[in-house]
């Protein structure tokens, strides 16, 4: 499908931290010469092995991560999609949206 890409990383993810991971796509994303430049999001979906809790997102990101079958829960992906648009949450002391 356009614009989705599937990622397979050669290594073995049990127990392995989702920011070890996301290093591992994005390093094997660059060696590839893959043009995250060109998209406005990219949604990095994990391994139920993975040691991660669910969901990720940082405000005015362009990244988020999610945990295997998070990332067909509709209110999650709205949820961590709203903090890559600046949102933080509600009765946060921060101004919504965040400062980029």
């Amino acid at each position: 499908i356009d614009g989705v890409r599937d990622l397979e990383v050669p290594y073995n993810l049990y127990n392995v931290s989702s920011g070890v991971v996301r290093g591992y796509a994005q390093e094997y994303l660059a060696l590839r010469q893959f043009p995250s430049q060109e998209y406005d999001f990219l949604l990095f979906v994990l391994p139920a092995e993975v040691d991660f809790g669910g969901s990720l997102a940082f405000a005015s990101g362009k990244t988020s991560t999610y945990k295997d079958h998070y990332a067909i829960m509709y209110n999650v992906l709205m949820h961590e999609i709203g903090h890559g648009l600046g949102l933080g949450h509600s009765g946060e002391k921060y101004p919504v949206p965040y400062p980029p």
